[in-house]
């Protein structure tokens, strides 16, 4: 995996190494697949989660475990093949 990514514009597909490279480094995520937008949240006391406006569609995870990636479902297919198949577009990194 690279470990020297640059910030990517909004509109861009999110590869999955680099979606990996920003939640090693702490930072939230907001990204749309299929029209939708979703957000990976980053809570020190309670870990990460996938939102969708104020609803919450994922347990907490750690950046620890990320091999959940491939079990939370967005339209019955997985966070990990949404980004190893470039179809979640990065909107903004925090």
């Amino acid at each position: 995996m690279e470990d020297n990514f640059t910030d990517i514009p909004a509109g861009t597909p999110l590869d999955f190494d680099q979606l990996i490279f920003y939640l090693e480094q702490g930072r939230e995520i907001e990204f749309t697949y299929k029209g939708v937008e979703y957000f990976i949240s980053n809570s020190k006391k309670e870990g990460r989660a996938l939102w969708s406006g104020d609803q919450k569609l994922s347990a907490n995870f750690t950046t620890f475990n990320l091999e959940v990636l491939k079990n939370i479902k967005l339209q019955d297919k997985s966070l990990d093949d949404i980004f190893k198949t470039h179809k979640g577009f990065v909107q903004a990194v925090f």
